[in-house]
């Protein structure tokens, strides 16, 4: 097996070419791309994959859609990768 290791560039870009450029905001793909070089090991790039485990959307309707009142519940719930002042990026639940 052959791996490649790629730059957050070339990581943002594989999302493009399969068509999941929506999924994920800009800072938030560089979030991930952080995220999974400190805590993985040799990992192969399965976008379809990411797009499925971790999500990323405005703190206002993650809230209402797991009928949570904080942001500190969810951070209860599951693990958070990412957030600012309007949107969060955290592993699915």
């Amino acid at each position: 097996m052959i791996y490649q290791q790629l730059s957050k560039g070339e990581f943002r870009d594989a999302f493009i070419r399969m068509g999941r450029k929506d999924n994920f905001s800009y800072e938030g793909l560089g979030a991930l791309y952080d995220y999974l070089g400190e805590n993985e090991e040799d990992l192969e790039l399965d976008v379809i994959g990411l797009c499925c485990d971790y999500m990323e959307d405005s703190i206002a309707n993650v809230l209402s859609e797991y009928r949570l009142s904080s942001i500190e519940e969810l951070e209860e719930s599951t693990c958070i990768i990412w957030k600012d002042d309007e949107r969060v990026l955290y592993l699915g639940f």
